[in-house]
């Protein structure tokens, strides 16, 4: 055989392997981990807005960029219905005297109304390019819906669900309030007051800062708006708009809601997991409930608020008048991270604090873990036969014996008031378990055996994801604040390295196979590759698809998985393979050495799709 012929052949076999890895993978079967009739019917996920109906003591919720609404029984938590809309609801509203509620459906400009009484959609209306905030004025028996894009306000009739009339702005309107015929209205820098009977714009306070929420207090005079980027309450006189004073609040507060029956302000802080209660009087925070992650917004209910967890699909209920938490309805599975022995296949479910187990033969779920409060990682030592388990929210680590799958220790990290584990990975060979403490801006090494905390090392700004390299004894850390990956050295327990990549990484992998490491850059959309030899990067990967997020390998056939915006994407040498469809809002992806199968967790309807 000719040395060309025999060129020929080798380069037609590396084209023949490549083609059929790209066409070998597909969806074989989808694992259901919350299923109609038997659990509930499925809802969706990072659950947003709610509205509280009053007359048939049900809520109505929506979800972050989702075309679902879901229509909960208020007293046990039951998801009675869901229902799609034309587009992501980005507001609600319900209007007793018509027993209806109105659903802003965002950049269609239409508002969904529904039968409050039979759940159904009756009607669709029309207001423009974009219907964002939806208020009802009961005196008036109207609706107020706001429009950014057209910069304006549409007045519908519920008596005939028309638009009988449109407030243009000079500004685009973000949310509102209705008081004593009033109708209360944020831009970007003011507070427009507006007369309900004739529609005009009455007064208008200037304010400096980005306005979020908005609430009035007519009895005190007094107007209160979330400065979002100041993380202050701005408290203004409802006569004059002249600022009373600013009261300093946590990072991430969106919704804002006054009590009059309890003479109470409440605002949501998903950044700190509370909700904070103002006394109106004195314009002091004289309590903080913890509730449930990311909480966004709420509803009242006599004594009882309603308040959306975004990140733990969920609903939690607080006692107002003791400021205590009572109890907390799902709204569906919020799978996360994943690992694998032979047998099972280990899955963090944080919306119910537990880690699923599954028979990979099977594909049934067959045990279920309870752990700390929302598990987000978990990793295998496979020496020692233990699960480890990163609880984010309650600022621990559990271990699972994997004979008798029970929790045998639970390891107490660090931190005040929180270190929020969030990753880990596995030193198999010195049995040292590394978990990234992201409140704290830290990687902590644990022993193994023992479960005693060993050492700790600074890395950069919102730490989410790690790695770790057996040939170098280094861990590899993203820090997406900072565009940066930290390199720590383990035997010299410190940060040795930061390397500059993309915009928001996120996720990182090592592929051994190439003494490479990949990472997802999150804003970038593209992914970049660093040389674990001198820890450099030697290449930016952008063919890939939007919000790259997280990564796993194939080392043996150097395939990279990236799990992007809508689907599974896969590289090999660095070149785009394909892209499969998988469920709702992927959220993690897996690789199993052991079966060879790429496990990918949904967030948005509660499966694992099997893909081989």
């Amino acid at each position: 055989m000719s040395k060309r012929i025999l060129l020929i052949l080798i380069f037609s076999l590396v084209f023949l392997f490549v083609i059929s890895t790209a066409r070998s993978f597909s969806l074989r079967s989808t694992i259901w981990l919350w299923r109609e009739g038997k659990m509930g019917k499925l809802s969706g996920f990072l659950p947003t807005n709610v509205c509280l109906d009053s007359i048939n003591s049900t809520l109505y919720v929506d979800y972050m960029g989702r075309s679902i609404i879901s229509v909960v029984n208020a007293k046990n938590g039951k998801i009675l219905k869901t229902m799609k809309s034309d587009g992501a609801s980005q507001g609600m509203a319900f209007a007793p005297s018509v027993n209806r509620v109105y659903v802003a459906e965002g950049n269609t400009g239409k508002v969904m109304v529904i039968n409050a009484k039979s759940n159904d959609v009756i009607d669709k209306i029309y207001v423009g390019n974009q219907a964002k905030a939806v208020g009802f004025d009961p005196e008036m028996n109207t609706l107020y819906v706001t429009d950014p894009k057209d910069k304006s306000i549409s007045i519908i009739d519920v008596s005939i669900d028309e638009v009988i009339d449109t407030i243009k702005l000079s500004d685009s309107p973000n949310a509102l309030y209705i008081s004593d015929g009033k109708i209360y209205v944020t831009t970007r820098c003011k507070v427009l007051v507006i007369d309900g009977k004739t529609n005009k714009i009455l007064k208008t306070f200037h304010i400096y800062g980005n306005l979020e929420g908005i609430t009035v207090i007519p009895k005190i005079n007094k107007i209160y708006v979330i400065l979002k980027e100041q993380n202050e309450i701005a408290v203004l006189d409802m006569n004059s708009g002249k600022e009373i004073k600013t009261i300093p609040i946590d990072d991430g507060s969106h919704s804002i809601v006054f009590d009059s029956k309890h003479n109470r302000i409440y605002i949501t802080n998903y950044s700190y997991n509370s909700l904070s209660v103002i006394n109106p009087i004195t314009d002091k925070v004289t309590n903080n409930v913890k509730c449930s992650a990311s909480p966004y917004d709420m509803a009242i209910n006599g004594e009882v608020a309603y308040i959306t967890n975004s990140y733990t699909n969920s609903i939690t209920l607080v006692d107002i008048q003791k400021n205590k938490k009572i109890a907390e309805y799902n709204l569906g599975v919020c799978s996360m991270g994943m690992t694998s022995d032979k047998k099972y296949l280990y899955v963090c479910n944080t919306a119910d604090n537990n880690v699923f187990v599954i028979d990979k033969k099977t594909n049934n779920l067959v045990n279920k873990i309870k752990v700390g409060f929302q598990p987000t990682d978990a990793k295998i030592d496979f020496a020692l036969k233990k699960l480890f388990v990163a609880n984010e929210s309650s600022n621990t680590v559990s271990v699972v014996d994997l004979k008798t799958q029970k929790v045998v220790q639970t390891i107490k990290l660090p931190g005040d008031p929180l270190s929020e584990p969030f990753s880990m990975d596995v030193d198999q060979k010195n049995n040292v378990v590394y978990v990234v403490e992201g409140y704290l801006e830290d990687v902590v090494a644990i022993d193994a055996s023992t479960g005693k905390l060993m050492w700790r090392a600074p890395v950069g700004k919102d730490p989410t994801d790690i790695c770790f390299d057996k040939n170098t004894n280094q861990l590899y850390v993203t820090n997406e604040r900072d565009n940066t990956v930290s390199v720590i050295d383990c035997k010299k327990q410190m940060t040795v390295k930061t390397i500059k990549v993309g915009e928001g990484p996120y996720g990182i992998i090592l592929n051994e196979l190439t003494n490479t490491v990949y990472v997802a850059n999150y804003f970038g959309n593209s992914i970049s590759v660093i040389n674990t030899k001198n820890n450099e990067v030697i290449r930016t990967i952008k063919n890939v698809d939007y919000d790259p997020s997280v990564l796993a390998v194939d080392s043996q056939r150097n395939i990279i998985f990236v799990i992007t915006n809508t689907d599974l994407d896969f590289l090999k040498d660095g070149k785009l393979q394909g892209a499969i469809s998988v469920g709702n809002f992927p959220g993690y992806v897996y690789f199993d050495k052991f079966n060879k199968k790429i496990y990918v967790s949904n967030f948005g309807n509660g499966s694992i799709s099997v893909i081989y």
